[in-house]
């Protein structure tokens, strides 16, 4: 076409129809550039999402092997407090408190067994000692002779004896 000439009106329905394909390309270009981009839009959410649930199962049983692994040093330490002594909890809750970091707890449990563990070795010693004691008895020391207790009670029960010829009077 020539600038100086006039379009026709065939030459301008032909350009616009041109112009209505280009149009109608571009958008069906455009519609699936969005269809495109909601679809990545939504594969992208669902691996962030998929990575946070892989990272709280991850979180979760790092927290596990945690507890876990304080579990068995717990009990390994509370094996040790009960052959010093210590009851089972009571050993278990010192053994916790010393791998918490609770020290102020720990060494209150600790000053416990001590004493408890002194109170049960005097105890066994006093025990020792009043079985290595000869049998002590009452009374004037002399074995041979009936202790006053004893001849008392056998005096009085004579003293009770029934006098027959009392009954034969009721008769």
């Amino acid at each position: 076409m020539d600038k100086n000439k006039k379009p026709t009106i065939q030459e301008l329905e032909q350009e616009l129809v041109q112009e209505k394909a280009k149009n109608a390309h571009l958008k069906n270009l455009l519609d699936r550039a969005l269809s495109e981009k909601t679809h990545l839009k939504r594969v992208f959410a669902d691996r962030e999402e998929d990575e946070k649930k892989r990272e709280q199962k991850d979180e979760a049983r790092r927290k596990e092997v945690d507890d876990l692994r304080l579990e068995l040093d717990v009990q390994k330490y509370a094996k040790k407090f009960i052959v010093m002594g210590m009851n089972e909890h009571q050993a278990e809750e010192t053994a916790r408190l010393m791998l918490t970091g609770d020290m102020e707890s720990f060494h209150e449990n600790v000053k416990s067994l001590i004493a408890d563990v002194e109170k049960r070795e005097k105890d066994k010693a006093i025990q020792k000692f009043l079985s290595d004691r000869p049998e002590t008895y009452g009374g004037n020391g002399d074995m041979e002779v009936e202790p006053a207790a004893v001849r008392f009670a056998k005096q009085y029960a004579s003293n009770q004896a029934l006098d027959t010829g009392s009954l034969q009077r009721f008769e």
